[in-house]
């Protein structure tokens, strides 16, 4: 004789398994952080050795979610300090200056850290808008088609930062904004190398002239 499980029961199943599985991820990435951060020496950066089946890019976001660490993305793997650079952002004054960067998002510097610059020629647009009912992330990647038809993919670091050097930015109007800028010189504390395949909206980049 066979049960029949009515579709709310099945649907509290399915549930309770999803929190079993959120409850293991973020033990996992607690007990990653503790091996990286917590047990590493303070006068170097730890190298994270990233061997968990979720994406990197869950990891980066518990990371500034339960640690309220920033993250900075760059092609440049070898860096041991992160000094201001004159950006040249004329849509907004806070994105004007000379500073180190930074973000809490964890989708972005995948994207700058993947990028190879020697490949790439005109305008970049990067970035996401906040769903008004859901509050999902919507990202948007942009650049030439050139650039596209190149493949200008590489290997970079996400470099993982306290945030007590850095400001919060706002945007023209003065509402903040999840860009946050360090105008001294900034030591990470750790950084995990990420390669193309860990952006996941690497094949849905659209030239800059498409509608």
């Amino acid at each position: 004789m066979y049960a029949i499980m009515h579709p709310r029961e099945a649907m509290g199943m399915e549930g309770t398994a999803r929190q079993e599985e959120e409850v293991r991820r973020r033990a996992d990435f607690a007990q990653l952080y503790s091996n990286f951060f917590e047990s590493h020496s303070k006068e170097a950066i730890a190298v994270i050795d990233y061997n968990l089946p979720y994406p990197k890019e869950e990891f980066l976001k518990f990371l500034v979610e339960e640690k309220h660490l920033l993250l900075h993305g760059s092609s440049n793997q070898n860096l041991e300090v992160l000094a201001p650079q004159q950006t040249n952002d004329g849509a907004k004054e806070f994105g004007n200056k000379k500073a180190v960067y930074a973000v809490t998002d964890s989708v972005l510097p995948i994207f700058y850290a993947i990028r190879d610059r020697t490949k790439i020629r005109g305008a970049i647009i990067s970035g996401y808008e906040a769903d008004a009912e859901t509050g999902e992330a919507k990202y948007e990647f942009r650049m030439s088609r050139e650039a596209i038809e190149a493949k200008p993919w590489t290997r970079g670091a996400v470099y993982i930062l306290d945030h007590s050097s850095f400001a919060q930015g706002v945007n023209d109007k003065g509402e903040l904004v999840d860009e946050w800028a360090a105008e001294t010189a900034v030591r990470p504390i750790a950084k995990l190398g990420v390669v193309p395949e860990d952006f996941r909206f690497i094949n849905e980049i659209k030239p800059l002239d498409e509608e």
